[in-house]
């Protein structure tokens, strides 16, 4: 089938069929003029050439695309190496925070717990340091603030590790600056499962972990008390200690075994913390909880017996500015009717002077 070449644009050449259809066809290599018979065949086939040879150039530079896209990628990771969390560290001294640590033992992440934390140190100032170095700043600003003293009972530092991968992220005492202050550094492992705990009790996973070791010991800490304060006058309140605390049951030998099947074992020396110990502590608690419920009492009686007082002052203030409205008021009055009669005195001498 022929064509007549009518129209010749910037993008296309406009063929009249022999079947009266107007049909566009991409430039030629070789192009018509205006009037030109071609067949249409050919016109068709070298159109199809081109869209081809497009859709070829447009795969090679999407492909071009992606692997350059790759390359850029690999030479980042070889250059700066995969950065991935490792381990969550949590420090309470009283201020509590959260260290994430990286692959490369760098604080990736900083989470200030309570207002202690937020007051003695920022996040930037620990975000990107080596984990020791961002240690050893904590606490110093600690000593700074009085939160650590060598010469008080302000000496425990309780530090908890949470693994996320199969390596265990290992803490070595004598790198934070401890030992050499004579700081107690309470060093122990959690679970991410003890974090969930933790954030659901609104508790630090320091003060979990203390507060199920005491459940397992068969004591029974003041939960609120554990939010607010320290864990070492948590522990103070209950006559317990750390040491206490975490101390091991010594493992089952020959002799023990004797002692405990002719009777002689003395059960108050196997646990360091005895049934008279564990009934006094509930007694001193049970007695501190009623101290803070006669106190509570007393603030609200204080809060009350304040709101009757401000409310009286209120009534005064409000009766004296009352009257001083109902004196400005007086006086407003004396002055209108003072002007009236000046004015009624002026037009009665006018009048007396026109007569």
């Amino acid at each position: 089938m022929q064509g007549t070449v009518m129209k010749i644009t910037e993008s296309c050449i406009v063929v009249l069929c022999e079947n009266g259809k107007f049909l566009n066809f991409p430039h030629q290599p070789v192009m018509p003029r205006l009037g030109d018979n071609i067949p249409i065949d050919l016109l068709q086939k070298a159109g199809q050439h081109q869209r081809i040879s497009w859709l070829m150039k447009k795969k090679w530079i999407f492909a071009a695309s992606i692997l350059l896209l790759v390359s850029a990628a690999f030479f980042l990771k070889s250059v700066y190496g995969p950065v991935q969390s490792v381990a969550l560290v949590a420090i309470d001294i009283n201020p509590s925070m959260e260290l994430i640590i990286n692959k490369k033992g760098n604080v990736e992440k900083v989470n200030l717990i309570n207002e202690d934390a937020r007051l003695m140190i920022s996040e930037q100032e620990l975000q990107g340091r080596e984990f020791y170095q961002a240690t050893q700043l904590i606490i110093a600003k600690a000593e700074e603030q009085g939160y650590l003293d060598q010469e008080t009972e302000k000496k425990q530092i309780w530090v908890s590790v949470v693994n996320f991968g199969n390596e265990d992220f290992q803490i070595e005492p004598q790198k934070m600056n401890t030992s050499d202050k004579k700081y107690e550094l309470e060093l122990h492992t959690a679970n991410e499962q003890q974090v969930k705990k933790a954030k659901e009790a609104s508790l630090t996973i320091n003060k979990l972990v203390v507060y199920e070791q005491a459940k397992e010991k068969g004591l029974d800490l003041d939960i609120e008390q554990l939010r607010t304060d320290s864990i070492a006058s948590t522990l103070k309140s209950v006559g317990v200690d750390s040491a206490q605390l975490f101390e091991q049951k010594p493992e089952s030998t020959s002799s023990n075994v004797d002692k405990q099947q002719n009777g002689k074992s003395d059960p108050k020396k196997d646990n360091p913390i005895s049934d008279k110990g564990k009934d006094q502590n509930k007694i001193e608690q049970e007695q501190k909880k009623e101290q803070r419920k006669e106190e509570s009492k007393q603030k609200e009686e204080e809060k009350k017996i304040n709101k009757e007082k401000n409310k009286e002052i209120n009534k005064e203030q409000t009766k004296e500015k009352n009257k001083d409205k109902g004196r400005n008021n007086k006086r407003d009055k004396e002055k209108k009717n003072e002007n009236k009669k000046d004015k009624d005195k002026n037009v009665n001498g006018d009048r007396a002077n026109d007569n």
